[in-house]
């Protein structure tokens, strides 16, 4: 019976420390737009990104969110940088990064961001939340 506990303890403390260390692997980002001005603009910035490219680098930080486009035939140079800053757009916004940095980077179709922001043009606020799926 004392082995048992032991070996159960044992095991428990080692499932604690997978849950912290995955918990210390996960990023979390959280925003919201509550003005219609702000969630225009966002979704004219993203649809002329759109337009330009098919995919991009979005960039998060907790100053700023950025939309990096690299032209691919040009040796990795980078065609457009379009930086917003968060204060400007945002009336919440909560990112947590990897590492000390607090940065997250996404790639992702630009379209099907334009897509989802211009469905939301009629709505009084927008959150734009990172899920793990």
């Amino acid at each position: 019976r004392e082995t048992e506990r032991k070996r159960e303890s044992r095991r428990e403390r080692e499932r604690e420390r997978e849950r912290e260390r995955e918990k210390s692997n996960m990023v979390r980002f959280r925003a919201k737009l509550l003005d219609v001005a702000s969630i225009t603009h966002l979704s004219r910035v993203v649809s002329t990104i759109s337009k330009v490219s098919k995919s991009c680098v979005m960039r998060l930080t907790p100053e700023k969110v950025l939309f990096i486009l690299s032209d691919r035939s040009s040796q990795g140079a980078v065609r457009i940088w379009c930086h917003l800053e968060q204060a400007t757009f945002f009336d919440e916004y909560r990112i947590e990064g990897r590492d000390d940095s607090n940065h997250i980077l996404l790639e992702l179709v630009a379209e099907q961001l334009s897509r989802a922001l211009r469905s939301a043009l009629t709505a009084q606020s927008v959150k734009l939340k990172l899920t793990n799926k």
